[in-house]
Formats: structure tokens, C-alpha cells, sequence
């Protein structure tokens, strides 16, 4: 089952702008986005900022989802 990232869902869940989010994680705006776009993974550090940020636990950043629910949201099922 593969791992795919729920930061942006977090991030308008904390009622912040991407804007907002990136300065206050310390992120460069192209982190974030890929961040955001499953593109890459926290490390330790940027999770841990997150956390604080966003008022949340790792877990509430990732999910892990069957194969059939990827491909569904790849194609906007």
C-alpha cells in the first residue's frame, strides 16, 4: 500500500495560505509544493515543525491507501 501525503488537506484544516505555511515551516515555496504533492518526504525535522505549525501528529500528514484509491485520485474519480 503506498504512502501519500495529506499535507495540504492539514495545512487548509490549520487555515493557512501556502504562503503562510512555507514561511512558518521554514520551507521554500518549492518544498512545500512538493511536499503537498506526494513528490517527497519530510524529514524529521521539517515533521516536527510541521506538527508544531499545524497543531497535528505525523500521522495526520501521511496515509497509507490501497493501490485502487491511488489510481482513482490520480484520474479524479
Amino acid at each position: 500500500m503506498p504512502v501519500v501525503s495529506r499535507w495540504r488537506k492539514v495545512r487548509e484544516d490549520a487555515g493557512l495560505s501556502f504562503l503562510d505555511a512555507a514561511q512558518r515551516l521554514e520551507l521554500t515555496k518549492g518544498a512545500l509544493s512538493m511536499l503537498e504533492n506526494n513528490k517527497i518526504h519530510a524529514s524529521r525535522s521539517v515533521l516536527e515543525r510541521a506538527c508544531a505549525v499545524y497543531d497535528c501528529q505525523p500521522g495526520d500528514l501521511y496515509e497509507m491507501i490501497e493501490e485502487e484509491e491511488l489510481a482513482e485520485e490520480k484520474v479524479g474519480i
